[in-house]
C-alpha cells in the first residue's frame, strides 16, 4: 500500500511555530494536523521526534527539493 506522510515547520499568524504533519494513502484525501508550539526550536525538536518515528516504521525520507535522490548510475542499480 503506497502511503504517504509529510511534516514541515510552519510559522502562524502570532509569531509561534506549528509542526503540521499530513498522511494518507497516495490518490486518496489525507488527514491532516497542526500542533503548535512556542518557537521554532520547540517545533524542530517535535519535528525530529516525529521523524525518527516515522523512520523506525518504514517511511524513507524525501524532500521537496528532491536533493535525496541517487546521483550515479551505480546508486540507481542502473
Amino acid at each position: 500500500m503506497a502511503r504517504f506522510y509529510v511534516l514541515s515547520v510552519e510559522p502562524t499568524l502570532f509569531g509561534d511555530a506549528a509542526l503540521v504533519r499530513e498522511w494518507g494513502r497516495w490518490g486518496r484525501s489525507g488527514r491532516r494536523r497542526l500542533d503548535l508550539y512556542r518557537g521554532l526550536d520547540e517545533a524542530a525538536e517535535a519535528l525530529e521526534h516525529w521523524l525518527l518515528r516515522k523512520t523506525r516504521r518504514g517511511y524513507r525520507i524525501r524532500t521537496a527539493a528532491g536533493d535525496n535522490e541517487p546521483e550515479s548510475d551505480e546508486e540507481r542499480g542502473a
